[in-house]
């Protein structure tokens, strides 16, 4: 059997794209849960009535097909990288090393499962209804409903057509799945902060950054002393030398990110150009990618220092 995987800490795009692929891609193919699920993950499957792919034992994979990363820090553990036959996905090439040749698709749009609902329509190979919900709420999920700037023209055009088929409205179902997505009832402060977290390494500085997308900020933001402690706690366990936490307001399009220490705030201060408030908070106007937005000026930062 052939695994079809996303990353670890998986968010809804990669869940989704592992599942509706290793259903394109047919028999001998099978979608793996890279991590635990989280809410609005199993908001869609439950609201499907579908069961989402479960943890598997990777020794058991044949090979591997990946989705929606290519970076080695986001891989599984215990994935052999001499297995991988072919990745699907939207994020920069990641510096991937591999022994053969292996089939690739990236692509500049907001979403992997934008890609996965493009080899339907390629294939001319009819969408089920239920399959068409489940991509259409990725592509809401992954771009905010069109609100980040990774957003393209071909993820808006994609979910015209699976809103057609799903039967049932953008703006109805984003607002089902930002509603799953916020609450953070019954989640510890580990949960939150890894439940979109993502780890890279540039000009030798590991740097963590964790994503909290809400339509809601003041039920975290009251938890900020909670999330350094966490955040504390998280670097230490994952070895990285900076971690950031952003809590992301859709619906007001800011984010207020969270800096644990001096290095956090002098590396913000210039990547941003903001001042940090009193309570170590950066409040961030328009940004709400991570991608896009919050990763490439702490880039930039880091090559100049």
């Amino acid at each position: 059997m052939k695994y079809v995987i996303g990353h670890k800490n998986p968010d809804t795009d990669s869940i989704v794209s592992a599942y509706c692929l290793a259903e394109f891609l047919g028999d001998g193919y099978k979608a793996c849960a890279s991590g635990n699920l989280n809410k609005e993950t199993c908001f869609i499957f439950e609201k499907v009535k579908m069961t989402p792919p479960q943890a598997l034992d990777l020794n058991k994979a044949e090979n591997y097909v990946l989705v929606d990363h290519n970076f080695d820090e986001e891989m599984m553990d215990g994935i052999d990288k001499d297995k991988i036959e072919a990745i699907y996905d939207h994020h920069r090439l990641g510096g991937l090393s591999l022994r053969s040749p292996i089939h690739t698709r990236i692509e500049p749009v907001g979403c992997t499962a934008t890609i996965i609902a493009k080899l339907y329509r390629e294939a001319k190979k009819k969408i089920p209804k239920r399959i068409a919900e489940i991509l259409l709420a990725a592509i809401l999920s992954d771009t905010l409903e069109f609100r980040s700037p990774t957003t393209s023209e071909v993820d808006k055009e994609i979910a015209k057509e699976l809103e057609l088929i799903a039967g049932i409205s953008c703006s109805e179902l984003a607002s089902k799945l930002f509603k799953a997505k916020s609450d953070i009832a019954g989640m510890s402060i580990e949960e939150v902060l890894t439940a979109d977290f993502k780890e890279f390494q540039h000009y030798g500085t590991k740097i963590g950054f964790g994503v909290f997308e809400t339509v809601d900020p003041k039920p975290a933001l009251k938890k900020k002393e909670e999330i350094l402690e966490g955040l504390a706690d998280l670097r230490k366990k994952e070895n990285v030398d900076l971690i950031f936490f952003a809590i992301v307001d859709i619906l007001n399009e800011n984010a207020y990110l969270i800096l644990l220490s001096d290095k956090e705030k002098e590396v913000a201060i210039k990547a941003y150009g903001f001042k940090v408030g009193e309570d170590g908070i950066m409040e961030l106007p328009g940004m709400v990618s991570r991608k896009k937005q919050f990763n490439p000026p702490i880039l930039k930062t880091l090559e100049n220092v």
